[in-house]
This record gives structure tokens, C-alpha cells and sequence, in this order.
């Protein structure tokens, strides 16, 4: 039975790492020996959540079939075919996905900046308490990568919350579960879609 997935493309349905074409909608590829992750296969993601470090100029629903691997944020299938391109992912919407993600992290970096500035104004604070608040702000900037790259638990708790966000926000902003749900209902048959002679 085949699964339906995503895939994100460059222009022109060219893999984002791979450089290959892939094959016009409603044809499969052409199936590999064996699968291994990052090696050999045809790379798909399961949710919006996995796509979001994939992102490019085009995203598809795909459908594929036979063996698979699941890793961290995609998977690896033996062969798949593009079902339908997914316009509401374009120029302006990978921008005001970006504004929605950055707003909704902005506030950790810069709150207290921001009222500092505000209290600079006001006359409240001087120059060095304005400065040793933007000073505060890039540490704390500073400090959360730090505890990113340093992998604690914490961090990666923080990290997989702003990840489930973020693909919740991609997936209602391009209305994805219900392209798949609606794609789901009725599976592609032979007479949908052109195949290949295999």
C-alpha cells in the first residue's frame, strides 16, 4: 500500500542535495536496489514539523511505496511520484512564515532591550543602562545558542517545542493535513495520473 509524504524542491523539481530532476507528476521514479539514509534512496518527510530544515522554492505531496527507513526528519523509500505542487508555498508565504518564526522567538532576545529603550526615552535610565541592557539581550541571544549547540535537555526540549510550533504554523498556513487528508480519500490510481511502463 503506498504512503502519502512531502517533498521540498528546488526549481524545476531538482533535489535539493541530490541535484536530480524529479520525474513529472503521477510518475515514479525509478526504484533503487536498497535504501540507506542519505546514501540511496528517494527522500520524502512525513509531517510539516520534518520539513522545516528541507524548505525550498517548491513543496509536493508525494506518494511512495515499498520499503522505507524513518530517520530524525525525513525518510528514505525505494521509488515515489509527485502528486501535486503545493502553491500556497511560494515567495510570499516562505516570507511571512519566516516573519511568523522569527516574532514568535523575537520576544527572548529582546524584551528587555526593548524596555530599557523605552525607559532610555522616558529619561528613567541613562546611556551605560541602555547599553548594558542591549549587551544583556545579544548574551541572551548568545547564551540560548549556546545551550543549543551544547545539547542539553532543556535546550533540546525548548528546541523540539519551537519546531512543533513552527511546523504547526507551516502546516495552517499552507492547509497541508487537509490537502493530505483530502489526497488520502482518494489514492491515485493508473487512470488518475500518468506512470511509467514498468
Amino acid at each position: 500500500m503506498s504512503e502519502l509524504a512531502w517533498k521540498a524542491l528546488r526549481t524545476g523539481r531538482v533535489g535539493t542535495h541530490s541535484g536530480v530532476q524529479w520525474p513529472e507528476p503521477g510518475v515514479w521514479t525509478d526504484a533503487v536496489d536498497s535504501i540507506e539514509m542519505c546514501v540511496s534512496g528517494w527522500h520524502v518527510c512525513d509531517t510539516a514539523t520534518d520539513l522545516l530544515g528541507w524548505l525550498h522554492e517548491e513543496l509536493w505531496l508525494v506518494e511512495w511505496d515499498g520499503e522505507s527507513i524513518a530517520g530524525d526528519d525525513k525518510r528514505v523509500v525505494k521509488r515515489a511520484r509527485l502528486v501535486v505542487r503545493v502553491d500556497a508555498w511560494d515567495d510570499r508565504s516562505a516570507r511571512l512564515f519566516a516573519v511568523d518564526c522569527a516574532e514568535h522567538v523575537l520576544h527572548i532576545f529582546e524584551d528587555k532591550y526593548i524596555e530599557a529603550a523605552r525607559r532610555f526615552v522616558m529619561g528613567e535610565i541613562d546611556r551605560n543602562e541602555l547599553d548594558a541592557a542591549r549587551d544583556a539581550a545579544r548574551a541572551a541571544r548568545d547564551a540560548a545558542g549556546a545551550a543549543r549547540a551544547a545539547a542539553g535537555a532543556a535546550a533540546w526540549a525548548a528546541w523540539d517545542a519551537e519546531r512543533s510550533w513552527q511546523g504547526k504554523q507551516l502546516d495552517e498556513r499552507l492547509g497541508l493535513t487537509t490537502l493530505m487528508e483530502i489526497s488520502g480519500d482518494r489514492r491515485m490510481t493508473e487512470t488518475q495520473l500518468p506512470v511509467d511502463d514498468e
